[in-house]
């Protein structure tokens, strides 16, 4: 298991979220065949065609723009670390989105991309954030989460694919309603064990409260088996068809109420291509 420090100096200043429905330009940029070629080819990948010839997909640096220009706009206090959490790939060959959305935030913030790690790419993101602001290096940052709907290619294993083209950012601060607690990484998870493993965490995180809210993303297929905590008393599942940004989705919907209420906040989802198992923790 992995886990991050008990305690974090950075709290949630705000979120935001953007669904689009329509394909951007980059969908028809004609270096985005090669670029799929090279990338699928020592794996044997059929590249499909059709996705290709419709232009499908979008590009998540302009997913990720309005959520910036709403969270941190030109005249806000510098960002620090900037932190852009992704399962499939982007749709625009030949940038680093990170690096471009850097540029967009006031400070010009070190940024990275956390990718390949499914559903636990967030969860990774966050401690990251949490070990920069540790080490007194990190008074700002952003955790910007996104997902476009188009995998160009046939996938090496069944994969949950989204549905939407969605993305969600989060601002953190030495201010906000929320505070950002614990967040813990399990590896080597088979199925079976998925649901015990979740229930001993959530023990831990709910500690003495006698309230608890907890948002299962899609990893989670079946959450009315789940064996809860009496204290966990509502249980958000994340939409259909958002396997990466689901949970964080409804994270930034709800967090608003759930500060005024006071609640510990649970974000847990689990991949079970890869066997990660990831919870994070935010409350009043």
């Amino acid at each position: 298991m992995t886990d991050s420090p008990t305690a974090s100096p950075l709290r949630i200043a705000g979120a935001q979220r953007l669904v689009l429905d329509q394909t951007s330009v980059t969908a028809h940029d004609p270096l985005l065949r090669p670029y799929l070629t090279d990338m699928v080819a020592p794996y044997g990948l059929a590249l499909r065609e059709d996705l290709l010839v419709d232009g499908a997909g979008h590009s998540f640096g302009e997913l990720a723009e309005p959520l910036i220009a709403a969270l941190a706009p030109a005249d806000a206090a510098p960002i620090d670390l900037l932190i852009l959490a992704f399962a499939m790939h982007d749709l625009r060959p030949g940038r680093s989105t990170a690096t471009y959305l850097s540029h967009l935030c006031p400070g010009s913030p070190l940024a990275f991309s956390v990718c390949d790690q499914g559903t636990a790419a967030a969860f990774s993101g966050l401690r990251l954030i949490q070990t920069y602001a540790g080490a007194g290096d990190c008074r700002r940052a952003l955790l910007v989460v996104a997902e476009q709907s188009a995998l160009h290619y046939e996938p090496a294993a069944e994969v949950a694919l989204p549905q939407r083209h969605a993305a969600v950012a989060v601002l953190f601060d030495q201010v906000g309603p929320t505070a950002l607690g614990p967040v813990r990484q399990h590896t080597g998870v088979r199925p079976e064990q998925a649901a015990g493993v979740l229930a001993d965490e959530l023990d831990r995180l709910v500690g003495d409260r006698t309230e608890a809210t907890l948002i299962l993303g899609d990893g989670f297929a079946d959450p009315g088996r789940l064996a809860l905590p009496s204290a966990v008393d509502e249980v958000v599942s994340a939409p259909a068809g958002q396997p990466c940004t689901g949970a964080w989705w409804e994270l930034a919907g709800g967090l608003d109420r759930w500060a005024a209420q006071g609640r510990l906040v649970v974000v847990a989802d689990y991949d079970p291509l890869l066997g990660y198992l990831s919870l994070g923790a935010v409350a009043p």
